[in-house]
């Protein structure tokens, strides 16, 4: 049922609401709670039923909108389900014709024909460190997404190193006072991923210009807490387009570019490939958590060598007079009568002031570049001091550190000197008695150190007798009666001592 003006209108007993989840159009839970892989248009409009008293009404299921809707929908799930059991039949087929083939390249042309998960694994997994990973993601993110699609391409960072690397491009639905409205987009997944964030830019038409905010400079390039708060395994891209749908929602990266208005032949478009002959001014993100493993701020490459600004409207600057000029005018004779004509002189001064307009805007662009490169050379400068201050620090410290080794070494040659000194005078010395190398301040002292040694010798004279009997060099008897003569010796030597040290004073 339609109005005048051709709008539909509700039906009775019906009310107009819009789903909390644009994944699947639930209203019980917000999207990032949605586990609902089915694909449901989220900018579809529902009804919910409200006149109803069934059991059904209580629960919060979604009606819907018509019986078209729902008959559309049964026809895509039985497309899926023939194209999936169609699917299934050809790797049927493909494996029997592999089976039956005995030739080695028929297999791998075969292969080439239908790309499988595997082929797309063993893809990323020569440059990927968790290919795995990236692979669920990127497919997570296709299905939902289907305005997206993934190819491989060269991406060049900073100091120039080229790398290939993934990148997801095309277009996201975002809803804006509204309306739907697709905004390009593209990804660079880091070969590191999902260690490290992607890297983001908005891609503007050639009917677009964009929007700088504090998401999106004028690069293009996109700046969320998302990323800069970036989590490995627990941050992935499904939840980063939703949170770039819901922030280009309230505030949107690009606008359409006034027919009249040209479009800026220096904005900045990432692409990928190719270098350029100078260094882009870097716009590197905040410092993240994550950090992208000591990769330098990236840039996809550009034709252009400064950082570039928005576009300027046509009627920025106002038209000179003409009298700045060195050249005058000259004076053309007056024409009979206020007729209005247009004369010669009236088209010169117009092309004098459209030039003259033109010159001051590309010294204005040509001004602001400049001082963004001093900008630029002006930081490189302040970084080089700190580091020619960190370098006289260490050299500083190294050379105190030399100083002490050198101390040091002269130290241990006047020891090795001294040491030399001793062995040589040692070795000029007679040899020493080692019954004379000890002596005792008293005959009694004398005496135990006499019986303390040979009490000694017993000991290992019976230990070497037990060895001796183990091994069956002496037999049993000779063992015993051995055995029982030194130890009766011991036993003397040991009451000899007590009595030296109770005579001595010393302890028992």
């Amino acid at each position: 049922m339609n109005n005048e003006y051709g709008t539909k209108l509700l039906p009775p007993g019906k009310e107009l609401v819009r789903p909390a989840c644009k994944k699947c159009g639930y209203a019980g839970h917000l999207t990032y709670q949605c586990r609902n892989f089915i694909k449901v248009d989220p900018n579809k409009e529902i009804l919910l039923d409200v006149s109803s008293t069934s059991s059904e009404s209580d629960q919060d299921y979604l009606t819907p909108l018509t019986e078209l809707r729902e008959k559309e929908l049964r026809e895509k799930l039985k497309k899926a389900k023939h194209k999936k059991k169609r699917k299934k039949e050809k790797k049927l087929k493909k494996e029997k014709k592999r089976k039956r083939s005995p030739s080695t390249s028929s297999e791998s042309s075969n292969d080439r024909d239908v790309p499988s998960d595997s082929e797309s694994n063993e893809k990323y997994s020569g440059k990927y460190h968790n290919p795995d990973i990236a692979l669920r993601e990127i497919l997570t993110v296709t299905n939902h997404y289907q305005g997206l699609h993934s190819q491989q391409e060269t991406y060049t960072f900073n100091d120039g190193t080229p790398r290939e690397l993934v990148n997801l491009n095309g277009t996201i639905p975002v809803r804006y006072k509204g309306c739907v409205y697709n905004i390009p987009i593209c990804m660079w997944l880091m070969d590191t991923h999902p260690k490290n964030a992607p890297i983001c830019y908005v891609k503007p038409t050639s009917d677009m210009s964009i929007k700088v905010s504090m998401y999106v400079d004028q690069n293009g390039k996109i700046y969320l807490p998302y990323l800069h708060d970036w989590v490995p395994n627990a941050s992935d891209l499904l939840g980063l387009i939703q949170v770039m749908i819901v922030t280009f929602g309230e505030q949107p990266p690009v606008f359409s570019r006034p027919k009249d208005m040209p479009y800026p032949q220096n904005s900045y478009m990432p692409q990928p490939g190719g270098s350029t002959p100078y260094m882009p001014f870097p716009t590197p993100y905040g410092p993240s958590s994550g950090g992208y493993g000591g990769y330098p701020p990236p840039y996809p490459p550009t034709s252009s060598t400064f950082p570039q600004f928005p576009p300027y409207p046509p009627t920025t600057y106002p038209a000179y007079p003409t009298t700045n000029f060195d050249n005058p005018t000259p004076s053309m004779p007056p024409s009979g009568g206020g007729t209005g004509t247009i004369k010669e002189e009236h088209i010169r001064e117009s092309l004098l002031t459209g030039i003259e307009e033109k010159l001051m805007r590309r010294m204005k662009e040509q001004f602001q570049q400049s001082q963004a490169e001093l900008e630029t050379l002006r930081r490189t400068q302040e970084e080089l001091k700190q580091g020619k201050a960190k370098l006289d620090a260490i050299l500083s410290r190294l050379e105190k550190e030399e100083n002490d080794l050198n101390k040091n070494i002269t130290l241990l040659q006047d020891k090795e000197q001294e040491l030399d000194k001793a062995i040589e005078r040692l070795s000029n010395q007679d040899p020493i008695d080692v019954d004379d190398a000890v002596t005792t301040t008293a005959p009694l002292y004398k005496q135990l150190l006499n019986a303390f040694a040979e009490e000694a010798a017993l000991e290992d004279a019976i230990y070497y007798m037990g060895e001796a009997l183990r091994c069956g060099v002496i037999d049993l008897d000779v063992f015993l009666r051995q055995v029982r003569t030194l130890s009766r010796k011991q036993f003397m030597l040991r009451a000899l001592m007590q009595k030296c040290r109770q005579k001595a004073g010393l302890a028992v």
